[in-house]
């Protein structure tokens, strides 16, 4: 089995409260025999669900969450919050 592993931005804005934020995850691709390829995200060594999936916002608990292109959130996600905590980005 062959492992790569990358981290990216995700960048993410509330459409209830106009809350931004942004979280960086490391991505593992795994590639398995023949064809079998799946990609695993994780905070602090530990898989989490995708960043696409089961979105809600941190401050209102909303659930139109849209997630900023990457391009953008590569440029604006930063990992200097205590303790992995999602940190405040500028308005986009």
């Amino acid at each position: 089995m062959t492992v790569d592993s990358w981290d990216e931005g995700y960048a993410f804005v509330c459409l209830r409260c106009g809350h931004e934020w942004a979280t960086k995850y490391e991505v593992r691709r795994y590639r398995g025999s023949g064809d079998h390829e799946w990609i695993v995200y994780c905070r602090g060594g530990q898989p989490v669900r995708p960043p696409h999936l089961d979105l809600s916002c941190p401050r209102c608990g909303g659930l139109r969450v849209k997630l900023l292109p990457t391009a953008v959130s590569k440029m604006d996600a930063r990992s200097d919050a205590p303790n992995g905590a999602p940190a405040k980005i500028s308005p986009i």
